[in-house]
């Protein structure tokens, strides 16, 4: 019996991971929805699995939402753009944090989306990210 089973990455990780690493995000605090916030945070980026699907037999298609928080709608559209331009390179390398990513495209374009509770400005971009899995 082989004991080597394929296993998925986990997005949010991978992508938090990379973003983390990129020097234009120097300063802004990167986590999933799962990471606690203390209240002096106001600008910071989150990542969220919204879905996804298999692509072939070691990749999957993932469904990534990425919401970009700062003070000023102008701020969070303008984090939310450099993301999206760090994401889109992440797959022109071919590289993200370590992973083979093969596609990260965006699903429509970054918008502006205040949180319906605080009010507080966010801008909000989808995108599709193809991760290869690892046997492990």
């Amino acid at each position: 019996m082989n004991n080597r089973i394929w296993i998925g990455q986990d997005p949010e990780l991978v992508l938090v991971k990379y973003l983390k690493a990129c020097r234009e995000l120097r300063g802004v605090r990167v986590g999933t929805m799962k990471d606690p916030l203390d209240k002096t945070t106001k600008t910071f980026v989150q990542v969220r699995q919204t879905g996804g699907s298999q692509r072939d037999l070691v990749t999957d298609l993932f469904q990534v939402t990425v919401i970009c928080w700062a003070e000023k709608t102008t701020e969070a559209m303008r984090l939310g753009r450099i993301v999206r331009g760090l994401i889109e390179a992440a797959a022109e390398a071919g590289d993200m944090a370590g992973v083979p990513c093969y596609t990260a495209a965006p699903i429509g374009v970054t918008y502006p989306d205040p949180d319906p509770v605080s009010g507080s400005a966010r801008a909000t971009t989808t995108f599709q990210i193809a991760l290869r899995g690892a046997y492990k």
